[in-house]
């Protein structure tokens, strides 16, 4: 059977939108590349928050003023420090209560290509960073390990 890009593109979208938790991938520009519905589903984001060009900047100055970051006196700094963050397309990990009173957990990597890749899953596993700290434990890989033995970002394999 041989697709074409149009049908790829169909199929990687309809697999993603399987995927529960909330996926995205922003350029080195932090531009939307692609999200699933789920993201969307989450923030119930308008629609030009979720098409691809959408600024990354945009799209967290919503969610501050919608309160998913808690009470946020001055959003402008808030928004400041969360794109300064992005920029420097580092590994990270948090977890953190929405408006709604929903704890859910953030995991952003960097990509080889440039850009990055934060998720949201649709609630923290039992092996969150949480899980993991309150048995003495490192969050790696998405697991709990004793030691910190070859923890890297699960992009590190990827060609460049």
């Amino acid at each position: 059977m041989q697709i074409d890009d149009h049908q790829t593109k169909l199929m990687t979208a309809a697999g993603l939108n399987l995927i529960a938790q909330a996926l995205t991938i922003y350029d080195a520009d932090l531009r939307l590349v692609l999200c699933n519905a789920p993201f969307q589903q989450m923030f119930d984001l308008p629609k030009a928050l979720v098409t691809p060009g959408a600024s990354f900047q945009e799209t967290i100055t919503l969610l501050a003023q919608l309160g998913e970051y808690g009470d946020v006196d001055d959003v402008a700094h808030f928004v400041a420090e969360r794109v300064e963050q992005a920029r420097a397309f580092e590994a990270h990990y948090m977890e953190r209560t929405r408006a709604n009173g929903r704890t859910i957990s953030v995991e952003g990597s960097p990509l080889p290509q440039g850009g990055w890749s934060p998720s949201t899953p649709t609630s923290p596993a039992p092996n969150s960073k949480r899980h993991c700290c309150a048995r003495g434990l490192m969050r790696c890989r998405g697991r709990c390990w004793p030691t910190p033995k070859n923890c890297q970002p699960p992009t590190a394999n990827l060609p460049r």
